[in-house]
C-alpha cells in the first residue's frame, strides 16, 4: 500500500490538520496571553542584560535537566518525559516536511534507506521512554504519595492524556507496518512486536485499516488537545519555566534588592499583590509544585505555618483572582492588604517565620525567588504599618541607638578591643586588612572568645590587620531581613562613609552574615571591598605554610554548614580544609552542603521566639547528636549560639561540644610567642 494512504488515509484529512493545528495554537496562545497580562500588573524589573550568559545557564537545567536530577526519581521521570517527547515531536516534523513539502513539491523522501532506520529506532525509544516515565510519574503520584506533592485532578488527567497519546502513536504504527510489513521496519521495534500481536491475533487487512484510520484521527486529536491545554493548566510551566531560568536573578545569591529612593517613596515593601515586580508574579507561574522547596525548608520540616510552595501558590491564587478587576481598573473591596494577601491569603506567622537560610531557592529546579517575596512582605508590616513581633521592638532600638541589636554600644566595642590589645585603625599605617569584627563578639562571651582566638591567627602567620574598635557598627543585616530597609540603608550608608573615609580596601570578617552583607549588598551603596572570609584566608595561609602546626592527631568533628556561608555565598569546601589542615577528621551532618539543616538564627530569627511547632535549632541539634561525633564545627557565632543552646535543650548526659573552626585551627597552630 502507498505510505501516503498508511499515512493519511484520505486525501481531504491532511488539509484539516493545519487549521486544527492553526486554531489549537491560538486558543493556546489566548491562555498565555491573559497570564501575560497579569505578570504585566507588576512593578517594572530589569532582567533583559546578559542575553548570552542567561541563555547558557538555561540550557543546563532546561536540556540537561540539572536541577530536577538532584531529586533522583522525579527527576529521571522529568529527563525521560522531556526527551521522549522532544525527539517524537521532532520526528513528526520530519514526517509533516516530507510529506506536505519535500515529497509533493520537489519528489524528494529524506526518510529512506539508513537515516530512516536510525529514525524509526530513536522514535520508538522515545516513545517507551515516555511511557516509562508517565508510570513513574504515576507511581510517585498515588503509590508513593511524596509528602511534598499534592495531587490534583488535573495532574492525573495530564497523565493519562499523555499515556494516550503515547500509546496511540504505538497502535498506529503497529497498524501500518502489520499492513505492509516491510522487513526493515524490524528497526521500529516496539511497532513491529505490536504488529506481529495483531497479525497473531488474526485481525485482518480491513480491520487493521480501520484500526489505522480511527486511532489517525483520535492520536491527532489527544495530541492536538494536549498543546491547546497549555495556556490554561500546570502544562504552562513547559513555556514558564525556561522563561524564569532566563530571567534568573543574576545578582550574587545573598543579595537583596534595596528600595530604591528610600526618601521619596510612596510605599514600601509589598501589601497587595500588584507591588510584586512582573518577575516576581512571573515566578508563580512557573512554579511546577514539586514541593521541593517545602521539603527543604526549616519552618516547613518543624510544622511552621511556612510553606515556601504555598506562599507561591497563594500568590498565584491571589492574583487569578483580584487581576480581572485590576485590569479594568477597578478596586475591589478584597483588594485591601488585609483581606486580600496579608493576613488573608497569607498568615502573618509564615511571614515571620522564615529564617532566609536560601534552601527553598537552592532546591528550586525553576529558579523560583522566595525570599525577596518574603522580605518584601516584612517591609511593608514594619515600614507601613508598624506592625511586627514585640520581641523587635528592643533590636531596632539598639540598633538605631547603638548600633547593635544587643544593648552594646560603641564605647563597649573599644574597651572589648583594648582589652585585648588589638590594633586600632586610626591609630596605625599599612595594615593590609581591617578586622570586621562583628557584633556577635562584643556582645556575647562565647563568640567573644572566638574572635580572641582568631586574633592569634593572623598573627602568627605574619600578617597584619587592625580593627575598627568603637567606630565599627553593625553591618546591618538583621534589620534588612527583618525588613526594616530604613534602618538598614541608615547604617549601610554611614558604615560605608567610615570605610571610604578611613581607606580601607581589604576586609576580614569571620560572621557569614556580615561577610554576605558587606560583600554582596554593600556594592549597592558605593561600597566596593575586597571582602575575605577567614575560611579563606586561613585556608590560603595554610597552604603556603605560614601558620606552623602541631604533630599529631586532631581528632575526629562534625561539621554544620552555615546557609549564610554555603548557600549564599558557595564556601563549602573551605572550612572543611581548614579542619583538615588541622589533623581533623570530618563526620559530615545527614544534611550537609547544600542540603545542609538551617541553625535557625538566620533573617532576624534570633531575636524571635518560636511558639509553634518545635524549635529549628533543637532539630538541628537532634542530627548532630545523632552523628555521633565527640564535637561539631561552625563558621557562623549565629550556629555556635543556636547549637549550643539547641544541644543544652535536648537534656544529653554527654552532648557533643560545639566549637568554631578558628577554635580549632587556633589549637592545632605552634604559638611563636615566647
Amino acid at each position: 500500500m502507498p505510505t501516503r494512504e498508511i499515512y493519511w488515509n484520505v486525501e481531504y484529512a491532511r488539509l484539516l490538520i493545519y487549521p486544527v493545528f492553526a486554531v489549537l495554537v491560538a486558543v493556546a496562545s489566548y491562555g498565555l496571553y491573559g497570564r501575560l497580562r497579569l505578570w504585566r500588573l507588576g512593578q517594572a524589573e530589569r532582567r533583559g542584560d546578559a542575553l548570552w550568559a542567561r541563555l547558557r545557564a538555561t540550557l543546563g537545567p532546561v536540556l540537561a535537566h540539572t536541577g530536577l536530577l538532584r531529586e533522583r526519581y522525579p527527576g529521571v521521570a522529568h529527563f525521560l518525559l522531556f526527551w521522549g517527547f522532544a525527539f517524537l515531536t521532532l520526528g513528526t516534523l520530519l514526517i509533516m516536511l516530507q510529506e506536505d513539502l519535500t515529497a509533493p513539491l520537489f519528489g524528494e523522501r529524506f526518510l529512506a534507506g539508513d537515516f530512516y532506520l536510525a529514525y524509526s529506532f530513536v522514535l520508538d525509544v522515545a516513545g517507551l521512554a515516555g511511557i516509562l516515565a508517565v508510570l513513574l510519574f504515576a507511581y510517585l503520584r498515588c503509590k508513593w504519595r511524596h509528602p511534598g506533592v499534592q495531587n490534583r485532578r488535573e495532574d492525573l488527567a495530564i497523565l493519562s492524556l499523555l499515556f494516550l497519546v503515547l500509546v496511540g502513536g504505538f497502535l498506529e504504527e503497529a497498524a501500518r507496518i502489520a499492513v505492509t510489513l516491510p522487513s526493515f521496519e524490524v528497526w521500529s521495534p516496539v511497532g513491529w512486536a505490536l504488529a506481529q500481536g495483531l497479525l497473531a491475533a488474526g485481525v485482518d487487512k480491513g480491520a487493521l485499516l480501520a484500526l489505522h484510520g480511527a486511532n489517525w484521527w483520535l492520536h491527532l486529536l489527544l495530541a492536538f488537545g494536549f498543546l491547546g491545554l497549555v495556556g490554561y493548566t500546570k502544562l504552562l510551566h513547559l513555556l514558564t519555566a525556561p522563561a524564569n531560568l532566563f530571567l534568573h536573578s543574576r545578582q550574587p545569591a545573598g543579595a537583596l534588592a534595596p528600595i530604591a529612593n528610600l526618601e521619596e517613596a510612596e510605599t514600601y515593601g509589598v501589601g497587595k499583590v500588584e507591588e510584586f515586580t512582573w518577575k516576581q508574579l512571573l515566578d508563580t507561574d512557573a512554579c511546577m509544585r514539586c514541593g521541593r522547596c517545602q521539603d527543604n525548608c526549616p519552618a516547613w520540616n518543624t510544622a511552621k505555618p511556612l510553606s515556601p510552595k504555598k506562599i507561591v501558590l497563594d500568590l498565584r491564587d491571589e492574583l487569578t483572582a483580584a487581576g480581572p478587576a485590576l485590569l479594568t481598573g477597578a478596586k475591589p473591596e478584597s483588594q485591601s492588604p488585609r483581606a486580600g494577601l496579608i493576613g488573608g491569603r497569607i498568615e502573618e506567622e509564615a511571614i515571620w517565620a522564615c529564617t532566609t537560610c536560601r534552601a527553598c531557592q537552592e532546591h528550586c529546579p525553576v529558579a523560583v525567588e522566595h525570599i525577596p517575596k518574603l522580605v518584601d512582605m516584612r517591609r511593608y508590616l514594619v515600614l507601613s504599618e508598624s506592625r511586627f513581633p514585640a520581641e523587635l521592638q528592643a533590636p531596632f532600638r539598639n540598633l538605631e541607638n547603638a548600633g547593635c541589636p544587643w544593648p552594646v554600644g560603641p564605647q563597649a566595642r573599644g574597651a572589648w578591643a583594648g582589652e585585648r590589645g588589638l590594633p586600632l585603625w586610626s591609630a596605625v599605617s599599612g595594615a593590609e586588612y581591617l578586622w570586621w569584627v562583628g557584633c556577635n563578639a562584643a556582645a556575647d562571651e562565647r563568640n567573644g572568645r572566638v574572635a580572641a582566638a582568631l586574633a592569634r591567627l593572623p598573627r602568627a602567620a605574619g600578617v597584619s590587620f587592625a580593627v575598627l574598635g568603637a567606630d565599627e557598627s553593625c553591618c546591618g543585616d538583621p534589620a534588612r531581613r527583618l525588613g526594616n530597609e530604613y534602618l538598614y540603608q541608615l547604617l549601610a550608608q554611614a558604615n560605608v562613609e567610615t570605610l571610604h573615609g578611613l581607606g580601607v580596601k581589604k576586609i576580614l570578617v569571620h560572621c557569614p552574615h556580615c561577610y554576605n552583607t558587606l560583600k554582596n549588598e554593600y556594592p549597592q551603596f558605593g561600597g566596593n571591598f575586597q571582602v575575605v572570609h577567614t575560611s579563606e584566608l586561613l585556608g590560603q595561609l595554610l597552604v603556603e605554610g605560614r601558620l606552623p602546626m602541631k604533630s599529631g592527631d586532631g581528632g575526629t568533628l562534625a561539621y554544620h554548614d552555615p546557609c549564610y556561608l554555603g548557600r549564599h555565598n558557595g564556601l563549602y569546601e573551605e572550612p572543611r580544609r581548614v579542619l583538615a589542615a588541622a589533623g581533623v577528621a570530618v563526620i559530615e551532618l545527614r544534611r550537609q552542603r547544600q542540603k545542609s539543616f538551617c541553625c535557625g538564627g538566620g533573617g532576624g530569627r534570633s531575636w524571635l521566639e518560636e511558639r509553634t511547632g518545635q524549635r529549628i535549632n533543637q532539630a538541628r541539634a537532634r542530627e548532630v547528636a545523632a552523628s555521633g561525633a565527640p564535637a561539631v564545627a561552625v563558621a557562623c557565632p549565629y550556629c555556635l549560639s543556636m547549637l549550643t543552646n539547641g544541644l543544652a535543650d535536648l537534656g544529653l548526659a554527654d552532648p557533643p561540644r560545639v566549637v568554631d573552626v578558628v577554635e580549632v585551627l587556633a589549637e592545632r597552630v605552634m604559638s611563636s610567642e615566647k
